[in-house]
């Protein structure tokens, strides 16, 4: 994996890709990353906010439509079974450790900068480069390549969950951290299938210059 130095507010995750690809498994890598960079833009924006401004729980507005158990997240993830979900994650992070164009950006959602559709082939997302760092961090966590296998020192601890552990001071309850969590393991989990196949084969991140 490639990490440059972010100057610019926009970056681009590139996830390189090889192999045979079917229209299910793009689905999976659009519907993964995209919900995934949905997640820290949420999480960030709550964040932002004191402890004790919401009367009540502030409701994402992005994620409200996915984030509900029994929602339509379960019909598009291939993942259905959280409590699967939970232990397959866990059990990345202990496999883990053991070893151009002029773009009009939305904040919350990625854009599509370029594919190449080849082996070996890529898929540019450009998106705010704050949050699409913090994306590629956690995808570093769970997906290191060798070299980072070896440091060890970029893996120390899995950013989202901590970010989602966090919301508990804004008055988050159980159920609703548990939702947050479950979108998360749903999305990895997308992610690790692809990658084990070896569909997918690197991530990068760098500056997109506009």
């Amino acid at each position: 994996m490639i990490k440059e130095k972010i100057k610019t507010e926009h970056a681009i995750l590139r996830i390189e890709i090889a192999d045979d690809w079917s229209s299910n498994d793009f689905a999976a890598l659009f519907e993964s990353t995209s919900l995934l960079y949905q997640l820290f833009i949420e999480i960030d924006s709550i964040q932002h906010y004191p402890v004790g401004f919401f009367k009540d729980t502030p409701k994402p507005k992005d994620l409200e439509s996915v984030i509900e158990l029994n929602s339509e997240l379960y019909k598009k993830m291939r993942f259905s079974s959280t409590y699967e979900n939970s232990e397959k994650v866990e059990s990345l992070g202990k496999l883990k450790r053991l070893d151009g164009p002029v773009i009009s950006m939305d904040r919350n959602n990625l854009i599509i900068g370029e594919i190449q559709y080849a082996s070996p082939g890529f898929s540019d997302f450009i998106g705010l480069g704050k949050i699409l760092e913090q994306v590629f961090s956690l995808i570093q966590y769970y997906f290191p390549n060798k070299k980072e296998r070896l440091e060890n020192s970029i893996m120390e601890q899995d950013l989202l969950s901590k970010k989602i552990e966090n919301l508990k001071s804004l008055g988050y309850s159980k159920k609703e951290l548990k939702n947050f969590i479950d979108v998360r393991n749903s999305t990895i989990l997308n992610l690790a299938e692809l990658h084990q196949h070896r569909k997918i084969t690197d991530f990068k991140i760098k500056e997109y210059l506009d």
